[in-house]
């Protein structure tokens, strides 16, 4: 989730559902290797989404396992790819669910600024239908300014989005049409205080979608950000490109 590529982006990629291994994981269990430019990480944890009530802490034996490779052949270029299992994550949608990612992401420093550039591919295979998802983002920093865009292209759930008000049961012949979703956008530094640098920042999304979805979202639907940010002045000190393992072994990007 803290690609440096999406560092300056306040929303999250539609396809998110498809290329997190899972949102929030409890009793986890995880271990890593470090070999050079390759890493391995694996872990085994609580595959079930919590339910409604965020004030508390849930537990439960771990079900389901994730593993993750990476290789980083320069100190600019990070490649990894990884498959997860699933038990009943979907307390509303039962059954298993296998997913596999990949992605290529390219980060250069210079002084004060950055260009980050991210490709991510990633399925969702459940009971009764597959998703499948492309990603590319970037973001370029100089200075106080920074410009950011996202192009995507996934499969949704048409029946979900159809009728958001009924709960929605897996069954055979799912429908799953392509969308597609493009931002641009940028942010711009208005002042720093003990380490902290407040932005203001907007964004423009456009969507294609298909032509079901048309009938209740729109032939050609477009979305707007406007917003204020507080997040650290020092670069070094941001969670750029944590890694499942890395952020509890490491306790900041390696690079």
């Amino acid at each position: 989730m803290h690609r440096a590529s999406a560092a300056e982006n306040p929303a999250a990629p539609l396809a998110h559902h498809i290329l997190d291994s899972t949102h929030i994981a409890n009793s986890v269990l995880a271990v890593r290797i470090d070999r050079g430019r390759f890493s391995v990480e694996g872990s085994s944890f609580r595959g079930r989404e919590p339910d409604d009530r965020h004030y508390d802490v849930e537990f439960g034996r771990p079900d389901s396992w994730a593993a993750r490779v990476w290789f980083r052949p320069t100190s600019t270029w990070t490649l990894q790819a990884s498959h997860g299992f699933l038990d009943e994550p979907e307390q509303l949608e039962p059954g298993d669910q296998r997913r596999t990612s990949g992605s290529a992401s390219w980060l250069k420093r210079r002084g004060s600024g950055f260009t980050a550039v991210t490709m991510a591919i990633g399925r969702n295979r459940r009971v009764f239908s597959t998703l499948n998802a492309l990603l590319f983002e970037a973001t370029h920093r100089r200075r106080s300014m920074t410009a950011y865009a996202r192009a995507e292209r996934l499969q949704v759930e048409t029946g979900v989005l159809l009728f958001p008000f009924v709960v929605h049961k897996p069954h055979p012949g799912e429908l799953a049409d392509p969308v597609t979703a493009v931002t641009v956008g940028g942010t711009r530094d208005i002042f720093a205080w003990h380490g902290l640098a407040l932005s203001a920042g907007g964004d423009v999304t456009t969507y294609a979608l298909p032509p079901l979805l048309q009938v209740t979202h729109g032939t050609r639907p477009w979305s707007f950000h406007v917003f204020l940010r507080v997040a650290r002045s020092n670069l070094d000190r941001r969670m750029f490109d944590m890694t499942m393992a890395g952020q509890a072994t490491h306790g900041h990007a390696q690079r």
